[in-house]
């Protein structure tokens, strides 16, 4: 079989060192520096003698060449999307690793250069488009998924005469990660599953429809508030407040804030800023202040003119979607059918407070006119997850995936996880927070070591309320603290640990702009964190330590100097107003 792989190009083989030993293995298996190549693969790997598709890859040899090779890593990127160009990010998350690592990126068959799946006319939110894009593309798309795109994996690290690869993949990477490990478990090493999606026993994915997404959404609402006083004092029940928020939006419609909006949000908890303020934000606008819930909109891009060009370029995602879901309807029924089973299943588990149709749908949606030919899930039906390390993480405040990463480890023997406090999506490849791809560093040099490291993103405390005026802030001994140190403790938490930079022009809450410099600087312009006060002035970091030059509109002027990015209730704060040095414990958030 492996004399049949033939290689396309070998593009980028930089040094190359003595000839093979074997005249099957491919010419990057000998490379020393970066090797981009592609082999042909059949269409189906049940029949050899189908169609060929091409499929690129990428190998990246270990860095230090006077040490043998430690292993080989299988970066196995999200979407599903195209992977090609994504050994930047694993090469960042990996770091040091990849000096006596090699690093194997296979394309996504139907995405980038692999054989690529395209609908110009598709529309996805209209089934007449979606039923003509399936008779396009006719039945040749039902081998773009997850069970064939292993396959084409396995072929590559065979082309290279690799025995055994350490799958880490991230979001929908993971499916790739364990179904390549459930699929071929004699030749995987080690499991990295970052955000991971889960099968249920026929193997496909679960937690898919928009009925799970909002139950799991609801249940992390408020995550972020319970370790703050004043959140948690103000807000005992924050998914209430979004069933409020909807009611509200219905009867007095906000053309800043549509239902897509919330749908984006309850999905985001975790980015700086919005687990910050989030909650607040929502119970305020309930209350009638719509300034705090307008900005944090602002930040949220809701645009869905992008997402019909998105398809028509990458058309697989529906191939592996449809293919790779647990859907609620039979996936051999007509259209009609599966209709009614669809319509059925959501009186049984009503879409509350939101229905899909009015976020643009659905998974399910979309492959109600999708035709599943194949029962090919990425996971076997009753396979045994092998007996090799394993490690799963994820953020707590991640909705859809949050909740499978003490599961999916319990199903490896040798599995351990880890949940990141206030962890963002895809952590170890995100840098939130950067301890994350510390841990999977950690394990993959010793994967049979447990993982003992704690990590967390917890740089914040969640607001409560946010004042309108300066009466509402907190009372200090120096005049102006209060309101100097909260418009600048705003700003910090818009920009995040690492946000500060040079950037646009950006409004302040109530009045006022400000901007990043490349030196690092804030510069504030009669910003507005309160009605009634503006602070003008510069913030900057200092070896951890915000330090901040302000003036009021009212008079004074303060330096004042701080630990941004702490969780805590109160920080301590030192400076000096008018030449008189002063140290005050003010709140975080109010």
């Amino acid at each position: 079989m492996i004399r049949n792989i033939i290689a396309l190009t070998a593009i980028g083989v930089l040094a190359v060192a003595a000839p093979a030993t074997a005249e099957d293995t491919h010419p990057c298996a000998r490379a020393t520096q970066r090797c981009d190549a592609a082999i042909q693969v059949p269409l189906n790997w049940d029949d050899p003698g189908s169609e060929r598709i091409t499929v690129p890859f990428t190998w990246l040899p270990h860095t230090d060449q006077t040490r043998p090779s430690a292993g080989v890593i299988a970066g196995l990127d999200g979407g599903p999307q195209p992977v090609a160009r994504s050994d930047r990010a694993f090469t960042d998350a990996l770091g040091p690793v990849l000096a006596d690592h090699d690093l194997l990126i296979v394309e996504r068959r139907g995405f980038g250069a692999s054989s690529p799946l395209r609908c110009p006319d598709l529309q996805i939110e209209k089934p007449d488009t979606v039923r003509a894009c399936a008779n396009q593309l006719g039945p040749r798309a039902q081998f773009f998924s997850t069970d064939q795109r292993v396959a084409d994996v396995d072929a590559v690290r065979r082309a290279l005469g690799v025995p055994s690869l350490a799958v880490y993949g991230d979001s929908y990477g993971t499916v790739d990660a364990v179904a390549y490990a459930t699929r071929f478990p004699a030749h995987t090493s080690a499991v990295v599953a970052d955000s991971p999606l889960m099968s249920d026993r026929s193997g496909h994915l679960i937690d898919t429809t928009y009925q799970d997404f909002l139950r799991n959404a609801l249940n992390t609402v408020g995550t972020p508030c319970q370790a703050s006083q004043a959140c948690r004092r103000e807000h005992p029940r924050p998914a209430a407040e979004i069933f409020d928020l909807v009611r509200t939006l219905r009867a007095h419609p906000d053309p800043k804030i549509s239902m897509s909006t919330v749908d984006i949000l309850l999905r985001t908890q975790a980015v700086a800023g919005r687990g910050r303020e989030a909650v607040a934000a929502v119970a305020d606008y309930i209350d009638g202040d719509q300034v705090p819930l307008h900005r944090l909109a602002a930040y949220i891009n809701t645009d869905r003119g992008g997402r019909d060009e998105f398809f028509r370029t990458n058309t697989a995602v529906l191939t592996y979607q449809c293919n790779d879901d647990a859907l609620p309807y039979d996936r051999d029924a007509s259209p009609d059918v599966r209709a009614r089973q669809l319509a059925d299943y959501r009186d049984r588990y009503p879409q509350r407070p939101i229905a899909a149709a009015e976020v643009g749908g659905n998974n399910e949606d979309f492959c109600l006119n999708w035709p599943l030919p194949r029962q090919a899930p990425p996971v076997p039906a009753g396979a045994a997850y092998p007996d090799v390390p394993a490690l799963t993480l994820g953020g707590t405040t991640e909705p859809m995936f949050g909740g499978n990463v003490v599961p999916l480890a319990k199903r490896f023997p040798h599995g351990q996880s880890v949940l990141v406090p206030f962890g963002g999506h895809a952590a170890s490849m995100s840098g939130n927070p950067a301890c994350a791809a510390e841990l999977v560093r950690s394990f993959l040099v010793e994967p049979a070591k447990p993982v003992h490291a704690t990590c967390t993103a917890e740089t914040y405390r969640a607001m409560g309320h946010f004042p309108r005026t300066s009466a509402e802030l907190p009372a200090t001994r120096v005049p102006g603290l209060a309101a100097a140190f909260m418009t600048a403790s705003d700003l910090l938490g818009q920009v995040g640990p690492s946000g500060l930079g040079p950037g646009p022009q950006l409004p302040g809450l109530r009045g006022g702009t400000f901007t990043g410099d490349a030196n690092g600087v804030l510069h504030l312009t009669s910003v507005r964190y309160v009605d009634d006060i503006a602070v003008s002035g510069d913030i900057r970091l200092v070896n951890g330590t915000a330090e901040a030059d302000l003036t009021l509109d009212s008079g004074p002027k303060l330096h004042l100097s701080w630990r941004p990015f702490q969780a805590q209730d109160k920080t301590t704060v030192t400076g000096s107003t008018d030449g008189h040095p002063f140290t005050v414990c003010p709140p975080t958030t109010t």
